[in-house]
């Protein structure tokens, strides 16, 4: 009876390990976008629109953004001249300024060196639809 007492014992010991070993911080990384790889780079602004369908050739200053491995980005031009963090999950990718976010890029299309992008400015309601290649 003692063995049997000392089996379930450990028994228990064991499943208490593994259930408390899964528990943790949850706030880890989203699994890795298809994309994390392929934005990475200086990305110019070349083209717009507001509906995305039909575009004209970028009528302001030249406007890039710079996003590194790293998880930091840096831009200038149009959208402002700085840097700071992004975080990019699925398709969606955001950049934050001082902890807040700024622009929010919603990647519509991302082959080779060619990007078609949704940016929204974090609180408004309107966007624009950009093309960029990667310099």
């Amino acid at each position: 009876m003692l063995r049997f007492q000392t089996l379930i014992a450990v028994m228990l010991c064991v499943l208490m390990g593994v259930s408390f070993t899964s528990c943790g911080d949850d706030d880890e990384d989203e699994p890795k976008s298809s994309y994390a790889t392929a934005i990475i780079g200086t990305w110019k602004v070349t083209q717009a629109s507001s509906n995305n369908s039909t575009y004209i050739d970028w009528p302001y200053a030249t406007t890039t953004a710079t996003f590194k491995a790293d998880g930091t980005y840096s831009g200038s031009g149009y959208f402002g001249n700085g840097s700071g963090t992004y975080k990019l999950v699925g398709s969606k990718l955001t950049t934050y300024v001082d902890g807040s976010s700024y622009l929010i890029y919603d990647i519509i299309d991302l082959s080779g060196s060619t990007a078609t992008l949704k940016i929204t400015m974090d609180g408004s309601d309107s966007s624009i639809y950009v093309k960029a290649t990667k310099q």
